[in-house]
């Protein structure tokens, strides 16, 4: 006691601590008493609590301190419940609440048995109820008009060591003392891997051992930072930081912003992290990519795809009783505002059988058809034009299409193409057109535009052809030069968009327009490229398929572009023809100048016969002795032998008589 001071100081021994509050309280320490106030240093319990304070002002029945340590005890288990420091308590036993605030940015307030953490700036104890509730100073939050960043209150902090520190934040929240469950409201969102999950109503409740219960109603969007993917409906599990599952509903939009919900039973996350989805589309659901596309099979949601991957089969709609309605396989992301379906060089149906898409012809040559993403006649057949890449359907045309991405955008570009008209089943390809035929030793190639009208079956060709042989120089460079100093001669035409189409196929964009500003602006070029330098290169040829005569046909003038190295760019009067048969296939080329002015040139099984009316052209072939007209095939090409010779003139003749009537 000091009196001139008029205060006393007590102090409790280790056996036994003050009594307070009616025995409400037991304190440990020291007090000092005045006239006006009781001050305490130490730690009081009372109602499975305890607070650890320098400094606590005592009165009837309140008390305060600026700077405490408090705790709660699980009143079953006697462990720890709730635990803070740092804060400013107030105690009032008559209203049986306590109020406690942080003395800065935000106490650690601890949930050992529910293993959470939280940063907190006041909590409110309910001593009868047995409940806290915590709260946020709206004052400390700043507000930046992003709905997703500006989340208030306590953050939660897992620390369960399996959960990676999960984490979320609530304005308010509440803890039940006698159930030891956390509920915390008005949470904004979670993040868990990738994924931003938006719970029901923002509430959140945490059980014993961190347990989250699930997150029913709740909303997905994946991810984060995308936000390519919303899922909504979604009851969620959340395991960790980076581990939830859950199943949910999302909308497929399609081009006519029409909606479809899918149903994903499993949403989960990968092992890299990110989230995923899966589910199945039945035959009978009949869903539809877009009306140009019916769709079955599975469908993968991937967070770092912007769009759905599907994982199927797909099928086309047209009337066209010819092609065959077929399922084909694939698997793509797929944009439903602009469908690009991948096609393979070697696509397969839905039970993995061999399909193509291409113009084909059957191995006997009885049969000219197409095969448009549906079955071949015969595995054996020959493909003539033949389109992979990508699957597109144009709805101004209303078309379906075959190529790569960048043909589909701009037709002007090299690359096989294949179209199937819907208004007409008409059948158009472009590129590089294999006529077939094994001709050994001479080489073809075709360039240009395919047109197979399935009703009522007919297919044309506007082509450029090369034609590679072994022949005498001398009377090839005669006709060359015969035909180049022909004046009657009308020039062929280097603006047409089949010739420009084929030069860019032949020779690649770049080179092919060089040179196409060469031809236009001075009618030749000064340097012919390596890939013309052929035997004759034709530029302008016009075929049709003869379902009689089973062979392509010509029709119509023949643009002769070169012969070896010299530049002609002059139609001649004509016919060339190409036979598959199976005792050997033939070709057949005729160029007429004029009635007194002619070559023919036949070629089947190892030999080239070639006549003209040019009697130089033939005493050349003649003069040569026997084995410089020959040359051995190359065996690891399996190419037969070869050798060229003269023919009589009837040969040509008997030709000519077939042509005509043909016709």
């Amino acid at each position: 006691w000091i009196p001139y001071k008029d205060m006393m100081y007590a102090f409790n021994n280790k056996e036994k601590k003050f009594m307070q509050y009616d025995g409400i309280e037991t304190f440990s320490g020291h007090l000092l008493v005045t006239p006006k106030m009781l001050f305490g240093t130490g730690v009081g319990e009372f109602i499975n609590a305890k607070i650890d304070a320098k400094w606590i002002k005592y009165k009837a029945r309140t008390f305060d301190s600026d700077t405490a340590n408090f705790s709660l005890k699980a009143s079953d288990v006697g462990a720890l419940a709730f635990s803070t420091n740092n804060v400013n308590a107030h105690v009032d036993f008559d209203k049986k609440i306590g109020e406690f605030k942080s003395n800065g940015k935000g106490s650690i307030v601890q949930f050992p048995i529910n293993k959470y953490i939280c940063f907190m700036d006041k909590f409110k104890w309910f001593m009868e109820q047995s409940l806290i509730e915590l709260g946020a100073d709206k004052a400390n939050v700043k507000q930046t008009g992003n709905s997703d960043l500006d989340l208030e209150g306590p953050e939660f902090i897992s620390v369960h060591p399996k959960q990676d520190s999960l984490r979320f934040q609530s304005p308010r929240a509440k803890y039940d003392l006698k159930k030891y469950v956390i509920s915390a409201l008005e949470v904004k969102y979670i993040n868990v891997a990738d994924a931003r999950i938006y719970p029901d109503k923002g509430d959140v409740i945490i059980d014993k051992d961190a347990v989250m219960r699930p997150l029913i109603n709740s909303k997905i969007v994946a991810n984060s930072v995308t936000k390519y993917h919303n899922l909504y409906n979604c009851n969620v599990n959340v395991f960790a930081r980076k581990n939830y599952q859950g199943s949910g509903y999302y909308d497929y939009e399609d081009e006519d912003k029409k909606k479809v919900p899918f149903y994903f039973s499993n949403i989960s996350v990968d092992t890299t992290y990110q989230t995923y989805a899966e589910t199945d589309i039945k035959d009978s659901s009949h869903f539809h990519l877009s009306p140009a596309f019916e769709f079955r099979g599975k469908v993968k949601l991937k967070a770092t795809n912007q769009f759905l991957v599907f994982d199927g089969a797909t099928s086309i709609f047209h009337s066209c009783t010819s092609i065959p309605k077929t399922w084909f396989k694939f698997e793509s992301e797929i944009n439903p505002n602009s469908i690009y379906i991948p096609v393979p060089q070697k696509p397969l149906n839905s039970e993995g059988k061999a399909i193509a898409s291409a113009m084909l012809v059957t191995t006997d040559s009885t049969h000219f058809y197409t095969a448009f993403l549906s079955p071949k006649i015969s595995n054996k057949d020959s493909l003539v034009l033949a389109a992979d890449g990508f699957l597109y359907f144009d709805k101004p045309s209303r078309e379906y299409r075959i190529s790569n991405k960048e043909k589909l955008v701009e037709r002007s570009l090299p690359g096989n193409y294949l179209s199937l008209s819907t208004n007409n089943c008409k059948v158009t390809g472009e590129g590089k057109i294999k006529l077939g035929g094994d001709f050994g030793q001479v080489h073809i190639e075709s360039f240009g535009e395919a047109t197979h009208y399935l009703i009522p079956d007919t297919t044309t060709f506007d082509l450029l052809m090369t034609l590679d042989f072994f022949f005498n120089d001398n009377s090839i460079d005669l006709m060359a030069e015969k035909m180049s100093g022909f004046a009657d001669l009308k020039a062929t035409d280097f603006g047409r968009p089949v010739f420009e189409k084929g030069m860019r196929e032949m020779l690649g964009k770049e080179q092919a327009d060089k040179l196409i500003s060469q031809w236009n602006l001075y009618g030749s070029l000064k340097r012919l490229p390596d890939e013309l330098k052929k035997t004759i290169f034709i530029n302008d040829l016009k075929m049709k398929w003869n379902k009689e005569t089973r062979s392509y046909t010509s029709v119509g003038k023949i643009g002769i572009g070169n012969i070896n190295k010299t530049q002609i760019n002059k139609f001649v009067s004509g016919n060339v023809e190409i036979v598959k048969k199976r005792g050997g296939d033939i070709l057949n080329i005729y160029l007429e100048l004029d009635g007194n002015n002619w070559y023919y040139f036949n070629y089947t099984r190892g030999a080239m016969l070639a006549v003209s009316s040019d009697e130089k052209f033939n005493t050349y072939v003649k003069d040569m002795k026997p084995d410089k007209r020959e040359k051995a095939g190359d065996k690891d090409k399996k190419e037969p032998n070869y050798y060229y010779n003269v023919c009589p003139v009837s040969k040509k003749m008997q030709f000519l008589r077939k042509q005509q009537s043909s016709e």
